[in-house]
């Protein structure tokens, strides 16, 4: 229960991402939303492996619960792999553009982390008789790397330091959160917004 409820959830939090990030060429105020701009393939996919973690909770329920057959850790399985981990990659691009200034990506990376996690748990508990050594040491490694990913993003995120990884105070252009289009005018010398969209009368 828990681990398909982790599972859901770290779903769900993907699609938060698309929609709290998706759209940003039509808007491009700062520096995070133009270069998230120059990535136009990005949101397509994350949504495309968000729906096929959706559709393995979907198979889950027809395979599983309506025919009685047993592929609950297959499935589970062929979900991580096919939805959970290339989500996780996409929301760690997404992350490493925008650092601190979207909470969905950042929130989907580290539940995607905490629910491999507790799976590879709860695959140990379960089969650790019956899996070879090969297969006791990649799970072992699976679990801890997922452990410590979503630990360390979680720490920089929560010191705000994650510019430690990005190095975006190295290239003197910072995050700003403007709702406007900052242009410089250099022959005034003076710095104007430019609303997106807007239709002069």
């Amino acid at each position: 229960g828990l681990l398909l409820a982790l599972a859901v959830i770290d779903n769900a939090i993907c699609y938060a991402a698309f929609f709290t990030v998706n759209g940003v060429d039509s808007r491009m105020n700062n520096i995070v939303e133009m270069q998230l701009a120059l990535l136009p393939w990005l949101m397509p996919a994350l949504m495309v492996f968000t729906c096929l973690g959706t559709a393995s909770f979907a198979s889950l329920v027809i395979i599983v619960e309506c025919h009685g057959i047993p592929r609950f850790h297959t499935i589970m399985n062929v979900r991580i792999y096919l939805s959970a981990l290339p989500c996780a990659l996409i929301c760690m691009i997404i992350f490493y553009y925008s650092e601190s200034t979207k909470w969905a990506p950042f929130t989907a990376i580290v539940t995607i982390m905490l629910s491999i996690f507790m799976w590879c748990l709860h695959i140990r508990f379960r089969w650790w008789h019956t899996m070879n050594t090969c297969g006791k040491i990649l799970l072992d490694i699976s679990g801890l790397l997922a452990f410590l990913v979503g630990f360390t993003f979680a720490i920089l995120f929560i010191i705000n330091r994650v510019d430690f990884i990005t190095k975006s105070n190295e290239m003197s252009c910072p995050y700003a959160a403007n709702v406007e289009m900052p242009v410089n005018v250099p022959i005034l010398g003076k710095w104007f917004c430019a609303p997106w969209k807007r239709k002069e009368k």
